[in-house]
C-alpha cells in the first residue's frame, strides 16, 4: 500500500515527518542523558567513590545535554531552511 501525497502539500508533509523523527531522536538522547544523571546521583551516594568522579561525571552529563540541545537546534534550523526553499519553489511556479 502506497500513500499518494499531492505535490502541493509534499513539502509540508516532508517537513512534518522530519520534525517528528528528529524529535524522537532528541527524546532518545535526552533520556540517555537523564539516565546518566540518575546514575551519577546514585554513584555519588557511594562513600568510597572519589570526589573527582562525581564532578567529572556531572561535566559529561552537561556536555551530553548541551550537545543534544545544540544538534537538535541545528537540525530544526536545517529543516526549516530546506522547507522554506521547497515552499518557495512550489509557490513561485507559474500556475498552469
Amino acid at each position: 500500500m502506497k500513500l499518494i501525497i499531492p505535490n502541493k502539500v509534499k513539502a509540508l508533509t516532508d517537513f512534518a515527518a522530519q520534525i517528528v523523527f528528529g524529535s524522537i531522536a532528541f527524546a532518545v538522547v535526552f533520556m540517555a542523558a537523564l539516565l546518566l544523571s540518575l546514575l551519577i546521583r546514585w554513584g555519588s551516594a557511594v562513600t568510597s567513590a572519589p570526589a573527582w568522579l562525581d564532578e567529572s561525571a556531572s561535566l559529561v552529563e552537561m556536555g551530553v545535554w548541551g550537545a543534544d540541545i545544540f544538534v537538535f537546534a541545528l537540525f530544526i534550523l536545517s529543516e526549516v531552511i530546506k522547507s522554506v526553499r521547497s515552499f518557495w519553489r512550489e509557490w513561485s511556479k507559474p500556475n498552469g
